[in-house]
């Protein structure tokens, strides 16, 4: 039996209200260091006091207010300078009476893989990247209005300054502006975003700080950095970005001139502090975690000690460094697997106890050539693993191109008709094939993930496959550099129901070089070894090899240097006619199904015997069809699937 979970207790937010006030003696512009302001809002009747960080704009402060409690609000800016004060600023009494809807995006507090608006209104993030605008793309303002006609409530944008959103690094470079004053169209630019977030009412992700900025090795923009000491700057390195004091306080300046600028959005879903940090030099070249963590808490607590609105706060990085995320309100890693719904259902965030969800995923190599495909794979995965929210596609460009808006539309209505949110406790299942009605086919066991620690390298297939332990291996075949991510052989038992071919194929390999051996049944088929050169190899290193029906166990293992990257691992006769995941709560169940349409098979859904009526919902057209099913001693008898790839829900 389903059950519903308990009401969040509904809150109620007022305004926003703008106050201005000019003040001929301030600052010469945003952010300059030593300058800063409060406005006090003291409610005329309650006396309660509400305290807003302001910021100043063209000769003027500002503050924004939306609060708890209605009614009219006396107002004072107080300036201070290196932290003393200097004067206070007068204004007018302002009144709150309306009424903000929805209010803020929240963890559910009754259910750690669930998001709620403070009205206990559902909040589940559907959505894709548009971190930035690329030349030739819509402007965000036309992208949140089609996301929004088409069911998208959340975004991921970045404050980068290549299209001029990073408000201390203007660009061009070759600008004159004072580094001492936060760059006013940059400040604009994010104004704007957020207001039309609101319009639409989708969910921003914020992010304050990305990679590139500080690292020389992936994305590197450091050599370009206002702070870094061959600009002007006084940073001699990007490891100092983390424990420079001057450049955490101007890292504070901006938090807090977000904070005061757009923390009264309630579009604004989450705060996230760092894009892929663990690309920066200080984690990924120093091997200093230690001063990444320690930077993340100073600016989560710093942030809370600022943001009236208790908006959620994020990062985004491999998960294993597991003290990075002791601040942070939502797990988010990105992931660009061989098999995208493979690595997401994979991810299991319980460990964490709070809200976890893929903030980027994509396909290995970077194509859109199935990116239809690609993006079902990724959200329906993480639905049906029940994350906190979809899988959330990268490759924007993909979409608009493309058109692909339609595949969003129908992930919200398959979301609101199941009425997912409301099944917090429903588990996740692997389908079952245990019988079905014609040979099995071909079936791809490429190691899901791309760089990471392997917990998995034995494979009982198609067992294996069902458990979803190909997420657990990485498709990197480690050498000796990194063996303990991958101490052991990856190796394949399985059982072939007919002829065929087993294809191993691998497509690079490390600039240190490797040795590769693959064996057959105990012979060796594969036996190569790559000399180490000045940048990792691309190849298109493939071998094919016949096999008779039977047992068989395949072995893959690295006795070089470094790794070489599997492309593809390919095993005939063992591909069951339909293969799936789902959720699971009493006699609801949510699944995601592919397979042949033309053949039956009798398959375990991991629901209790009884009758059901399911709806299934064809992923390549706007189809829709109702059946009756039977589960009797755990099993559907015959059953096939009426499109290829399909969404079903069962009701008791």
């Amino acid at each position: 039996m389903s059950h519903s979970p308990s009401p969040q207790s509904a809150a109620t937010w007022y305004g926003p209200v703008q106050v201005s006030v000019k003040d001929p003696s301030g600052p010469a512009g945003a952010g300059l260091p030593g300058w800063s302001a409060d406005a006090t809002f003291t409610h005329v009747r309650t006396k309660r006091i509400e305290v807003r960080p302001a910021f100043f704009e063209r000769g003027a402060w500002h503050a924004y207010l939306t609060a708890r409690y209605a009614g009219r609000y006396q107002v004072a800016i107080r300036v201070t300078q290196i932290g003393r004060p200097v004067r206070t600023l007068r204004i007018g009494d302002v009144n709150l009476s309306t009424v903000l809807p929805h209010g803020f995006i929240r963890r559910s507090k009754q259910h750690i893989q669930r998001f709620i608006h403070d009205d206990a209104t559902p909040y589940t993030p559907i959505g894709f990247n548009v971190a930035w605008q690329n030349k030739g793309e819509p402007a965000y303002a036309t992208t949140l209005k089609q996301m929004a006609d088409n069911g998208v409530n959340w975004t991921r944008i970045w404050a980068c300054h290549w299209d001029g959103k990073n408000p201390w690094w203007p660009e061009p470079k070759t600008l004159r502006h004072d580094r001492d004053v936060l760059w006013q169209p940059a400040l604009d630019r994010w104004t704007k975003i957020m207001s039309d977030a609101d319009r639409n009412s989708v969910g921003v992700q914020l992010v304050l700080f990305h990679h590139g900025q500080v690292t020389t090795e992936v994305n590197p923009n450091w050599k370009d950095h206002p702070w870094n000491v061959a600009n002007g700057g006084w940073l001699k390195t990007p490891v100092e970005f983390f424990t420079d004091a001057e450049a955490i306080r101007r890292s504070k300046v901006w938090l807090r001139e977000a904070v005061a600028r757009f923390g009264h959005h309630p579009s604004l879903m989450a705060w996230e502090l760092f894009n892929e940090v663990e690309c920066v030099d200080a984690a990924r070249k120093a091997k200093r975690w230690d001063l990444v963590t320690k930077w993340h808490a100073e600016m989560a607590r710093y942030l809370r000690s600022i943001d009236a609105y208790d908006h959620l706060i994020t990062t985004s990085s491999a998960v294993d460094q597991k003290a990075l995320w002791a601040e942070m309100d939502i797990i988010e890693p990105h992931t660009y697997p061989v098999s995208i719904g493979t690595a997401v259902s994979a991810m299991d965030y319980s460990i964490f106890r709070k809200p976890g969800m893929f903030g980027e995923f994509g396909p290995a190599d970077g194509s859109g050539a199935k990116a239809r495909i690609d993006i079902q794979d990724g959200i329906y995965a993480g639905l049906m693993s029940n994350h906190a929210g979809a899988g959330q596609y990268w490759y924007w460009e993909n979409v608009q191109k493309q058109q692909l808006y339609p595949v969003f539309k129908r992930v919200r209505n398959i979301v609101d008709t199941s009425r997912w949110w409301f099944h917090p406790g429903a588990k996740p299942v692997a389908l079952k094939v245990t019988a079905q009605s014609k040979t099995p086919g071909d079936l791809d066991c490429t190691p899901a993930i791309g760089w990471g620690q392997s917990e998995i390298m034995d494979f009982d297939v198609p067992n294996a496959i069902y458990a979803g332990a190909l997420g657990k291996c990485s498709s990197y075949l480690q050498g000796q550099a990194n063996r303990k991510m991958q101490p052991m052989p990856i190796t394949y038992r399985f059982n072939s129901g007919a002829a065929g071919n087993v294809t191993i194929a691998f497509d690079q390999i490390s600039k240190s070089g490797a040795a590769v051996k693959v064996t057959l049944d105990g012979n060796i088929i594969m036996s190569k070894s790559w000399k180490a050169g000045p940048a990792d190899l691309r190849l298109d290193e493939c071998v094919s090899i016949p096999v008779s029906a039977g047992e068989h166990i395949l072995k893959l293992e690295n006795t070089g240097a470094d790794w070489a990257h599997i492309k593809q691992v390919v095993l005939p006769g063992v591909s069951p006619a339909l293969t799936g995941r789902g959720l699971v709560d009493g006699r609801w169940g949510l699944f995601s199904l592919q397979g042949s349409t033309d053949v039956t098979v009798d398959v375990v859904l991991g629901l209790p015997d009884t009758s059901y009526k399911a709806v299934f919902w064809d992923l390549e057209t706007n189809d829709k069809l109702e059946k009756r099913l039977t589960v009797s001693k755990g099993k559907v008898i015959d059953f096939a699937v009426p499109y290829p790839r399909s969404i079903m829900l069962t009701t008791g």
